[in-house]
């Protein structure tokens, strides 16, 4: 859920604030031509239906999602181990990686082969507000 995601997000968000804006205008419309024709029984309706238009786009709008900023809490990490020597290393998860996955030989040893271990959610650390003194 990348670059394409966003993209698709961003149109039809586009599209929503357009057709949002003409049943506005539309609603704006109906209500003007209601109350200048107030005293006609069937040209009042124009009224109501644009205002309940109106209150039906408000709704939406104020119903649709925002988008907010949200901070990852972790990230998922892999856990390489050389068979030979046992030294282990923890690296960013990439997109491939598997368990029992074999990457190479080992930086340490030049004997052993390095096989993903383990792949998990590592918790990020929390950053610390530093206090000023008054």
């Amino acid at each position: 859920m990348g670059e394409g995601f966003r993209k698709s997000e961003t149109l039809i968000r586009i599209v929503l604030l357009l057709a949002g804006a003409a049943i506005i205008a539309i609603s704006a419309f109906l209500i003007y031509y209601g109350l200048t024709q107030w005293l006609d029984f069937q040209r009042g309706n124009y009224l109501l239906y644009g205002v309940l238009m109106l209150i039906l786009v408000v709704y939406v709008f104020l119903a649709f999602p925002r988008a907010s900023k949200v901070k990852a809490m972790s990230k998922t990490v892999s856990v390489l181990r050389c068979n030979a020597c046992g030294s282990v290393r923890i690296r960013e998860f990439t997109k491939g990686d598997y368990v029992f996955k074999k990457l190479g030989k080992c930086n340490k040893c030049d004997y052993g082969e390095l096989v993903i271990e383990e792949i998990f959610e590592a918790p990020l650390k929390k950053e610390k507000k530093k206090k000023t003194k008054a």
